[in-house]
């Protein structure tokens, strides 16, 4: 499946700290931050960016969610993320469900509001390009209502429309890596990030990030991934040039990728953005939206590094040439 370059067409969009009002309700609502890694497609519950959840319930998220129960059917279950499914065991003993049909609470940090979600089967799909090795990754459609003092809300999808379609996205859940929530900074992976697990909608970075083959839970055989590429990767996708978590992206740009793995392919006619590595553009040509004089750091062109690009980076990016 080629994917990249399609982008544009298809109004996809990558994670950016401007919101696309056509795929974000009420984007003015937003009471948590503009963080740069959770902007533009990212799920939003009661006005909240919502991306992240520990399954233990112990920890508050950094937007302050964290899990109360999960019950389905009457039978209140510990969640448990197995590759890219929400699963859960019931407290009471049992086999392991996938928790589809479950509804999830979460509780906010102040105590006053709750909100309980419903997660429904959604399409499957595969991973991007020649990384799609006939895995099926599930994916949910998820709904919310908000319970403020017993009385509940109207039911909202977690996931908003695409600017294409009045259906409302679906998302996948994974473990394996926690990103830093201002700056995108891949902070644990592995055994390191105990319980918690992200919830991307479709076209948000995290979404494209792990379809990419770039997070710990697809690293596998040829497609295995280091923490500094899903890094490169990740900083590529929101075009954050100089490494510091500013992005120069928005939704519906037209980029395409190919990594050192070469499971990730561009198609012909495109001119080089830039070669990344996990801190930043190692060199910038062209920037996919502004000029190369309104970027905030100082990088060499990509001239002397191109036909040698896996020596000095993980990425590259490949945008249209100017008109």
């Amino acid at each position: 499946m080629k994917h990249s370059l399609i982008l544009a067409a298809l109004a996809v969009s990558v994670a950016a700290c401007a919101v696309d009002p056509a795929t974000s309700t009420e984007p003015s609502a937003l009471k948590g931050e503009c963080a740069a890694l959770i902007c533009g497609n990212t799920g939003v519950v009661g006005g909240y960016p919502f991306w992240e959840l520990d399954e233990t319930g112990a920890a508050f998220s950094h937007n302050g969610f964290r899990i109360k129960r999960v019950t389905r059917g009457g039978i209140t279950y510990r969640p448990d993320v197995q590759g890219f499914r929400l699963m859960g065991t019931p407290v009471g003993g049992g086999a392991p469900v996938h928790l589809i049909g479950s509804q999830i609470t979460i509780e906010t940090d102040t105590g006053t509001t709750s909100y309980e979600l419903s997660l429904a089967k959604g399409t499957s799909v595969h991973y991007y390009e020649d990384g799609d090795d006939g895995t099926s990754v599930p994916t949910y459609r998820i709904t919310y209502v908000e319970i403020d003092g017993g009385r509940r809300g109207p039911v909202k999808d977690l996931c908003g429309p695409n600017s294409q379609s009045s259906v409302a996205r679906d998302a996948i859940v994974f473990q394996g890596d926690r990103f830093d929530a201002v700056t995108g900074e891949l902070i644990a992976t592995g055994a390191g990030v105990g319980g918690w697990f992200n919830i991307t909608c479709k076209d948000d970075a995290l979404w494209k990030l792990a379809l990419f083959r770039h997070v710990e839970v697809a690293s596998l055989g040829a497609y295995e991934t280091k923490p500094h590429q899903r890094m490169a990767a990740l900083r590529a996708i929101r075009a954050d040039y100089c490494g510091v978590g500013e992005p120069y992206t928005k939704p519906g740009t037209a980029v395409d990728w190919v990594n050192v793995g070469a499971w990730l392919t561009i198609v012909p006619g495109l001119v080089p953005e830039a070669i990344w590595n996990g801190d930043r553009a190692v060199c910038l040509d062209t920037p996919r939206l502004v000029d190369r004089d309104d970027v905030a750091c100082e990088l060499p062109t990509c001239d002397a590094m191109i036909d040698d690009w896996t020596i000095h980076g993980s990425m590259v990016t490949y945008v249209p040439a100017a008109p």
